[in-house]
């Protein structure tokens, strides 16, 4: 397995606004980590949620919800 420290800004916006960001956030990790959870079979049953070393545990989560 290759790690790439790939960093790059990260930001969420809404309706215009941004609610949050982040300048120097791992992507390549986080990309990977997607992929992976992408390509498992659990994802479209089971949420996503983002641990790296780099941030916070639980910064990014990807949940369902009874409203789709």
């Amino acid at each position: 397995m290759l790690l790439l420290d790939i960093e790059a800004e990260l930001s969420i916006w809404e309706e215009g606004r941004a609610v949050w960001s982040e300048e120097a956030f791992a992507v390549a990790e986080l990309a990977y980590h997607l992929a992976l959870w992408l390509q498992s079979p659990v994802a479209g049953q089971e949420g996503f949620e983002f641990d790296s070393m780099q941030s916070v545990a639980g910064l990014i989560r990807i949940a369902g919800s009874d409203g789709g």
